[in-house]
């Protein structure tokens, strides 16, 4: 009987983890999109520096739309043999932080730098939120943000955000 009661709470926590999964990437995928209508969206010869990143965000809705739509279906049209509570309240607050987070980190990109405040942000949550240890936390970061520099620095040579760090071009 034991079994039971674990693998249905087992279940409630994992939909519980990709509706915030999915509400943070909705919500990262807009945060894309209203940026990149900052930039110019087509130059003289070809696509501008907002062409890409606002048909990522738009590919990121529409996925994040697509698992939207699969969660309902998998959890929400049995809810009447289920009637288990959606968020419980301390996982309310893990979502409101992560909300929060993700302001600061919009409103700091700009003035700190991309790469401090991308790597501050992930050892965070990788560490305090995903309970991950120091060591694979920061080499998560360090290598995320190495893919990073290199697809926008050498790549597509579209400069990142320096912020404070301005005086390192």
């Amino acid at each position: 009987m034991a079994f039971i009661q674990q693998a249905e709470e087992k279940k409630g926590s994992r939909k519980n983890g990709e509706i915030i999964t999915v509400i943070i990437l909705a919500l990262m995928a807009l945060f894309i999109i209203y940026n990149s209508l900052q930039l110019e969206y087509s130059s003289n010869f070809g696509p501008g520096p907002g062409f890409m990143p606002f048909w990522i965000g738009m590919a990121m809705l529409l996925c994040c739309a697509i698992i939207a739509w699969n969660i309902y279906k998998k959890y929400f049209k049995l809810q009447a043999e289920n009637d288990e509570k959606l968020f419980r309240a301390s996982q309310m607050s893990r979502v409101f932080l992560m909300i929060l987070l993700i302001i600061v980190v919009g409103i700091l990109f700009p003035m700190v730098g991309a790469i401090p405040v991308m790597a501050v942000y992930m050892v965070y949550v990788l560490r305090f939120m995903g309970k991950h240890t120091w060591k694979k936390s920061i080499l998560i970061t360090i290598g995320f943000l190495a893919a990073v520099y290199l697809l926008f620095e050498k790549f597509l040579n579209v400069p990142l955000p320096l912020g404070i760090f301005s005086f390192l071009e």
